[in-house]
């Protein structure tokens, strides 16, 4: 069902702040709208006052026929640059047919579905996971909740993003440059396996662990976040609060420039600790669901080694041949994905991490880097179980592929 513009305006009174952008009383609470003088915003502002609009407050009526036309030839240009979206109180109303809210069975319908709960205990039945169990139903009666919401949902793919490695070539172009760089040992290239060494100092390595030395819990599995006998580690996060601490920002810029990717790419990163027995079977990094995602799937992995174990506590990759005793202030980066196409899992990358024997423990940090902006899209909650990954397909299957 396509929004009609008619419900539009009566939900709405969309304030137009011209290019003096002045801040009328009317438009409270609704979004104002920003100054601009140049650009196709200040033409669109040059048409509406050529309309003869008593006051820069308009509603979708008074600006959108019954025909639903633009009232612009500027239209195009601001739907193609993203404005529908970033100044809907205003281009939304000039500009019905370029950014898609005419009503059904005008001559150019429009392609957002309406979204919105209708039904009381939507947000409730979303948290349960109904918006995946039961999605033919919620997709009716929920799209709030489950937040789709068509090309105003914040959360679809940005296909203007190329990606860490947008092209065939460029993932084994990023490891063979960080091979060119100091202290660093190649322990395959089919798929790569390096070895960072010295990556961080000890005393850096020593802040750390007094850093996460409490507040641990058991460690999950997968998206879903279950317990699992796969892996019986504790871990915590470091979200941006610690991340923003000194100590932490220099590794972290350290390992931006190491790898050549902007840390927005990056899970926040994982803290993992390890007692005597403690493990994580054989597995792999890449997660297909997140194929579908608009963050894109995980395309390497950095470890890093806090302290010594001197007993047990390997990570081992068995296609590989490769089994590292872990060491201090080290760190192993390899892919999960393919040269040709890092949205492919590679399974000759799955791996395991050993126990640690006798008194031995093991502490470690991991980052995971995603091939698209991930922290953006955590932040709007897109990878939360209750968004169904079928709403990811179109845009994947697209617009979003590797060539």
């Amino acid at each position: 069902m396509l929004k009609s513009s008619t419900a539009w305006s009566l939900r709405h009174l969309l304030c137009t702040c011209l290019i003096t952008a002045i801040a009328l009383p009317q438009c409270a609470p609704w979004e104002l709208c920003e100054a601009t003088s140049e650009g196709p915003l200040a033409e669109l502002g040059s048409a509406m006052l050529q309309m003869g609009t008593k006051a820069s407050v308009l509603t979708t009526k008074d600006v959108v026929s019954e025909d639903c036309v633009d009232a612009t030839p500027e239209c195009k240009e601001l739907a193609s640059k993203g404005e529908c979206s970033k100044k809907p109180s205003y281009v939304l109303s000039v500009c019905p047919v370029s950014c898609s809210v005419c009503k059904t069975g005008d001559p150019h319908p429009g392609k957002l579905p309406e979204c919105k709960d209708s039904k009381t205990d939507c947000a409730e039945r979303a948290k349960r996971g109904e918006c995946l169990r039961n999605s033919a139903v919620m997709m009716k009666e929920c799209q709030t909740s489950c937040r789709v919401c068509g090309d105003r949902d914040p959360c679809k793919p940005n296909a203007s993003d190329p990606g860490v490695f947008p092209q065939s070539g460029m993932l084994n172009q990023t490891f063979e440059r960080i091979i060119r760089t100091e202290n660093v040992t190649v322990l395959s290239r089919d798929p790569y396996v390096l070895l960072i060494n010295d990556l961080f100092t000890d005393e850096e390595a020593d802040h750390a662990q007094l850093e996460f030395s409490g507040g641990w819990t058991r460690s999950h599995v997968g998206p879903s976040k279950v317990d699992s006998s796969i892996r019986t580690s504790e871990q915590q996060w470091c979200l941006k609060e610690c991340e923003d601490k000194p100590s932490i920002d220099v590794l972290v810029q350290r390992i931006e420039t190491l790898l050549g990717v902007p840390r927005r790419r990056y899970e926040h990163m994982q803290v993992l600790h390890y007692k005597p027995g403690q493990q994580y079977k054989l597995h792999n990094d890449f997660m297909p669901e997140s194929v579908i995602q608009p963050s894109g799937p995980r395309v390497m992995t950095l470890l890093m080694y806090l302290n010594d174990v001197h007993e047990g506590g390997a990570t081992v990759f068995p296609e590989l041949n490769i089994s590292f005793a872990p060491h201090k202030g080290s760190a192993l980066l390899w892919p999960s994905g393919y040269d040709h196409d890092p949205l492919v899992m590679n399974e000759r990358s799955d791996h395991l991490g050993q126990p640690p024997v006798g008194s031995s423990v093991k502490q470690v940090m991991t980052f995971w880097v995603h091939q698209f902006d991930f922290r953006k899209y955590m932040d709007q909650r897109c990878m939360d179980p209750v968004r169904p990954w079928s709403s990811f397909y179109e845009q994947w299957n697209r617009s979003l592929r590797i060539e």
